[in-house]
Formats: structure tokens, C-alpha cells, sequence
């Protein structure tokens, strides 16, 4: 009896990580913003910039992006190694 509650328990517990998911997918909507205006920049340094800030300004849409796909790859590993009640 206890035992079939504290699994009932631990499985139902797993719907607080719902809540985790959810905030991740929007951050994705926060990098998305920022990488606009980040190309943005890129395009006012090509005009009018040196070649230093235009590769610094580069890597940041390069580091935008990687942040993008650690978040991707959390969010789709976490949904598949989500627990399922049999």
C-alpha cells in the first residue's frame, strides 16, 4: 500500500517538469528576439564598422545559436526519457 502510493507519487511528480518545459520554449522565443537584433548590429558593422567588431558581433549570433540548440537538445531529451505509467 505504501509502496504503490510513493510510486503513485514519484510518477505524478513528473508533471512538475511540464512546467520547465514550457519556460524553456519561450526562452527560445527571448534568443530568437536577441538574434534579430544581434543581425541587426551585424548589418550596421559591415556598413560602418571594423573588421574586429563585425567578428565580434559574428560570434555573437554564433554563440545565440548554440544556446538555441542546448536548449533544443534539453527540451527533446527531457520529453523522450519522460517517465510513462505503464
Amino acid at each position: 500500500m505504501i509502496r504503490r502510493w510513493f510510486e503513485n507519487l514519484l510518477l505524478g511528480s513528473r508533471w512538475l517538469l511540464a512546467g520547465l518545459f514550457v519556460v524553456l520554449g519561450i526562452s527560445l522565443l527571448a534568443l530568437l528576439v536577441r538574434s534579430v537584433e544581434t543581425l541587426y548590429d551585424v548589418g550596421l558593422t559591415v556598413i560602418s564598422g571594423s573588421e574586429e567588431i563585425l567578428i565580434v558581433e559574428i560570434l555573437k549570433v554564433v554563440d545565440l545559436t548554440l544556446t538555441g540548440f542546448l536548449v533544443v537538445i534539453l527540451i527533446v531529451s527531457g520529453f523522450v526519457e519522460f517517465p510513462r505509467a505503464n
